[in-house]
């Protein structure tokens, strides 16, 4: 009886390979999120600049103890920040309306912040 299919090694390489490519790929992703080089603590009415990356695109014109109210882009669009904007874990959202919101706002934040420019109020 003839057994057909992909021979060990060849398959090994390949799974192996697909493995690195995927790796890279979520690397590469992963570097090209927008960043602002900003440690921010919850605040009120907003968030404290606890701390400032010098690398960071911000590290000319904020420093810690600095508090943010808002983000806006010159393409349009502003969003006044809060202190569950920067919530670390969603599990502690109380209801799924309030985890949705959580989202609602990660992604327009999120979408000011790859529009190219930023002002931070």
């Amino acid at each position: 009886m003839e057994r057909r299919g992909i021979a060990p090694v060849p398959g090994m390489i390949g799974a192996v390979a697909t493995v690195v490519v995927a790796t890279l790929l979520v690397a590469l992703l992963a570097r090209k999120q927008p960043w602002i080089g900003l440690g921010l603590a919850p605040d009120d009415g907003g968030l404290r600049i606890v701390s400032v990356d010098p690398a960071g695109p911000a590290s000319e014109s904020l420093e810690p103890g600095d508090r943010l109210v808002a983000i806006s882009a010159p393409a349009g669009g502003r969003i006044a920040l809060e202190p569950s904007d920067i919530a670390e874990d969603p599990d502690a959202f109380d209801s799924y309306a309030s985890l949705d919101r959580f989202y609602e706002r990660q992604e327009a934040i999120s979408r000011l912040l790859a529009s190219g420019g930023i002002t931070l109020r």
